[in-house]
C-alpha cells in the first residue's frame, strides 16, 4: 500500500512501508524496525536481499543492522557502515 505523504527515504519518491525483519520472522511494528521505500527500492530489498541494500545504500544501513540486531537477528556477514 502506498502512502501518499510518506517519502522514500532514499529518492523522495512516493512511498510504502517496509518491515526490515517481517512480521512473519517476528518483527514488530515499530517506527526503528520500518523503512519508508518506493517502489523500486522496495522490490531491490526483497530481490537481493538485506546485504546488497545495506552495501548499496549506506545511508540506511545503520538503521538497518539496529533493528535487526534489535529483534535477535544475527548479522552473519560483514556489512561496512559509512
Amino acid at each position: 500500500m502506498r502512502l501518499p505523504d510518506v517519502r522514500c527515504e532514499l529518492c523522495g519518491q512516493p512511498a510504502e512501508p517496509h518491515h526490515i525483519v517481517g512480521r512473519g520472522a517476528g518483527g514488530v511494528d515499530e517506527p526503528y524496525n520500518v523503512l519508508r521505500l518506493c517502489r523500486t527500492h522496495h522490490r531491490q530489498y526483497h530481490d537481493k536481499g538485506w546485504v546488497w541494500f545495506c552495501d548499496e545504500y549506506p545511508r540506511v544501513s545503520g538503521k538497518v543492522l539496529v533493528a535487526r540486531e534489535t529483534q535477535g537477528k544475527h548479522i552473519t556477514q560483514r556489512v561496512v557502515v559509512l
